[in-house]
């Protein structure tokens, strides 16, 4: 019995979603006790670069719906700042690619004028996986210590333009 690529690719997905290091090899043992079905390296290479390309594709499809959840925060939580920036570059080639996103709720707002310290803390992570980048976060404390955020942005590099 020949198993077609397609196929194997759905019988895959979750297997390459959850392992993206998932080795052709350990494919192919699986393959061969779980359904006793042999495929060559070629076509499970096939397979796994399937999968990735589907994968890949919902990450993009994920970036492409930022517009719409940026406008369901600006109507359920009126006076909350969101602002998403695309690439000058890409857009000027008719493209639209993700380049940073800062959102700030309004109830912090008012939580920060209404009893924090005068104190922010700035802190930034590296993101790591598939989505690259760098989140920066402004920081409050109260009165026993404890810290909210304020604000956060996702943004490709940190820079002093992309903390301001």
């Amino acid at each position: 019995m020949r198993a077609k690529a397609g196929i194997l690719s759905q019988y895959f997905k979750k297997k390459v979603q959850n392992n993206p290091a998932l080795k052709i090899k350990d494919m192919n043992e699986h393959l061969d006790s779980v359904l006793d079905l042999e495929v060559n390296e070629s076509k499970l290479k096939r397979v796994k670069r399937l999968v990735l390309d589907k994968l890949d594709g919902s990450y993009a499809d994920d970036y492409n719906k930022l517009e719409a959840y940026a406008q369901e925060l600006r109507i359920s939580n009126p006076g909350t700042d969101v602002v998403i920036n695309l690439s000058r570059d890409d857009m000027e080639e008719g493209k639209r690619r993700f380049l940073r996103l800062y959102i700030c709720f309004q109830a912090l707002k008012e939580g920060w004028k209404g009893g924090l310290r005068p104190f922010i803390g700035l802190d930034g992570t590296f993101l790591k996986g598939k989505s690259k980048g760098i989140m920066l976060v402004a920081m409050g404390q109260d009165s026993s210590n404890y810290f909210y955020p304020l604000a956060w942005a996702v943004v490709d590099k940190e820079t002093k333009r992309t903390w301001n």
